[in-house]
């Protein structure tokens, strides 16, 4: 069991890398546009710290946390593994799918759904 959450942390964490590099490349490509970025908090970063920089942190800083976090609750409780590996699932199928859109430009239906729960419609002001 651990070693899947381990597996499945790794894929993240390389999705997360492709998400960030794709990213990137889509900003510097529209010429810095910064509104390309559907995520608000992370957008803000942009502008103030710069793309390379906000990348750096939360590729570093951030997900290392998680993976560590992720650690003390798979020692501290079973139950919290069958819990990480659920989140773990539904997180790399949700980069995959950003990853897809930030290379294609095309939304597939599991952005499709996440877009569609209300308090993601409330939060990005979509209908």
């Amino acid at each position: 069991m651990i070693i899947v959450i381990f597996i499945l942390l790794s894929v993240a964490y390389l999705l997360l890398l492709l998400d960030a590099l794709t990213t990137y490349l889509a900003i510097r490509k529209n010429n810095n546009d910064f509104s390309i970025e559907r995520n608000i908090i992370v957008r803000k970063l942009f502008e103030k710290y710069g793309v390379k920089k906000t990348l750096v942190i939360i590729s570093f800083i951030v997900f290392p946390t998680i993976y560590s976090c992720t650690l003390l609750a798979v020692l501290y409780h079973k139950f919290f593994i069958y819990c990480i590996i659920f989140f773990l699932v539904i997180e790399v199928l949700l980069r995959i799918s950003v990853v897809y859109n930030n290379i294609t430009g095309k939304q597939n239906f599991i952005i499709k759904l996440f877009f569609k729960l209300p308090f993601i419609k409330d939060f990005y002001g979509e209908s």
